[in-house]
């Protein structure tokens, strides 16, 4: 009787599996599959038929990854806008300090006593014309909404003021706005304004 030996040994054996539990039986049967196509050649040798395509599936890489894998969901604590600005300011507005905007205020002037609020409340000196919309909008939509184009139209205007009432930096996407020495002087009487505190002063006069 002839005898035959075959020692089979496998070294630095990795396998790395994501996937959901939904997809276990899959995952489980591709790894079976692919350890079996290992196990292959060997055992066709001991039996001493010729390995054929065990050696091809021996050397063959199964992907087991489903394809019901879960996709990740992220969510955003921020509001991402249409020019894709995240919008991440926000405060908790304080009336008796900066009082309400008026309803017949220019969009400019909402614009801008909104830039000074943030400024000196969240430490955030510049915002984009979406920025300010939302942020407007969603705090003071009792005073009258703006609209972004409209935001950007009259401080454009503003800004070919002399001295000009605030600055953009079109450096970025999308440009941003920020108040300057000029416009913060004009933004804190529409606070004064805002407050009452204009009014009780042109009365003690």
């Amino acid at each position: 009787m002839s005898k035959f030996k075959v020692k089979f040994q496998l070294e630095k054996l990795n396998l790395e599996v994501e996937g959901e539990r939904a997809s276990v039986p899959e995952i489980s049967e591709a790894i079976q599959k692919h350890l079996s196509g290992l196990l292959a050649a060997p055992a066709a040798l001991a039996g001493g038929s010729i390995p054929g395509d065990a050696g091809e599936k021996a050397t063959k890489v199964i992907d087991v990854s489903s394809s019901r894998k879960g996709r990740r969901r992220f969510r955003n604590s921020t509001k991402t806008q249409s020019d894709g600005q995240a919008v991440t300011v926000d405060f908790k507005h304080d009336p008796a300090k900066w009082g309400n905007p008026q309803q017949t205020w220019t969009t400019a002037q909402k614009s801008m006593w909104l830039l000074f609020v943030t400024k000196n409340e969240s430490g955030i000196r510049e915002l984009s014309a979406s920025g300010i919309t939302t942020l407007f909008n969603k705090h003071f939509r009792q005073s009258g909404a703006i609209i972004r184009n409209n935001v950007s139209r009259d401080l454009g205007k503003c800004k070919s003021k002399v001295p000009p009432w605030v600055g953009e930096d079109a450096s970025k996407d999308p440009s941003m706005w920020y108040l300057t020495d000029e416009g913060d002087k004009i933004a804190r009487q529409l606070v004064a304004e805002a407050t009452g505190t204009a009014a009780c002063a042109n009365g003690a006069d």
